[in-house]
């Protein structure tokens, strides 16, 4: 065995068995840690979307009070005025 004895041939080979099983472990982490970067991305990226929804059936609710007050401006109620009163300071 070119120069080896039995010990170091497998000395080296167990060495070489540890080396691909690091490398093994550091690539499945690096994936692990990657998985997990994505899940997070994508959680944020569906509560973003979840608010912008949000947002938008918001404005969209406004946009038709909007539309309605501007066709009927007696329907137009706040708190503080009534249609057949106005305020005196």
């Amino acid at each position: 065995m070119d120069g080896y004895t039995e010990d170091e041939f497998e000395d080296e080979a167990q060495q070489e068995d540890d080396r691909v099983v690091r490398e093994e472990t550091v690539m499945t982490s690096g994936r692990v840690a990657s998985v997990d970067r994505n899940t997070k991305v994508c959680q944020m990226l569906s509560q973003m979307a979840d608010q912008m929804n949000s947002m938008s059936s918001r404005m969209n609710n406004l946009e038709q009070r909007r539309s309605v007050e501007a066709a009927h401006p007696s329907r137009h109620l706040s708190p503080h005025t009534s249609p057949n009163i106005t305020n005196i300071p």
